[in-house]
């Protein structure tokens, strides 16, 4: 089974600092976060094809003040977001929201314990998109103790070191599920 394990009021924010750099750059708005297309483009970049998994399961976390997300449709964690399933051309994308309750967990020991207990389960495949500015130094930890069998991609905005995973530029997944081209950007050279 592949798992997706996603930090939503991270990727919210980092949604929010791309469209606004991108509509600047193209001089054009630009649409927001298309959830479905883009598991599709994270579970490519993680080097999945149509078949190879019937079924995928995508874990979001988030603080409850974020439950709606602000540049991501659809934009409603705890409705929208939350076990329902998305079919794509590479597989069923089955969600679950679950929120870091303010007075019990923050939402960094919660991504890290989510990570601890489904690395326990053996996942065949592990795709992280995580805040490593807030807990790359535990998500290095975890990620060295993972069972060798679990083959685990970490999406990140740009390559860092320290970390015993395959790693995937975050960037090109979400540009492509935000319909910003690489021709668009050749055109600014």
């Amino acid at each position: 089974m592949t798992t997706i394990l996603i930090d939503a009021d991270y990727v919210d924010r980092f949604v929010f600092e791309l469209t606004v750099n991108f509509e600047r750059m193209l001089e054009r708005r630009i649409q927001k976060l298309d959830l479905s297309r883009w598991v599709d483009y994270l579970a490519l970049d993680a080097g999945l094809r149509p078949g190879d998994e019937k079924e995928i399961q995508v874990i979001m976390l988030y603080t409850p003040q974020h439950r709606r997300l602000k540049n991501c449709l659809p934009d409603n964690l705890d409705s929208q977001l939350n076990a329902t399933a998305i079919q794509t051309n590479i597989a069923e994308f089955c969600f679950a929201s679950h929120p870091a309750p303010e007075d019990l967990i923050d939402l960094p020991t919660l991504y890290e314990q989510s990570l601890t207990s489904l690395l326990d389960e053996k996942p065949n495949r592990m795709l992280l998109v995580a805040d490593l500015e807030s807990y790359a130094t535990p998500l290095k930890h975890i990620i060295s103790q993972a069972p060798r069998e679990t083959a685990i991609t970490l999406f990140t905005p740009t390559e860092t070191v320290g970390f015993k995973c395959q790693q995937e530029i975050l960037t090109y997944s979400l540009m492509a599920a935000m319909n910003i081209s690489g021709t668009e950007l050749d055109r600014l050279k």
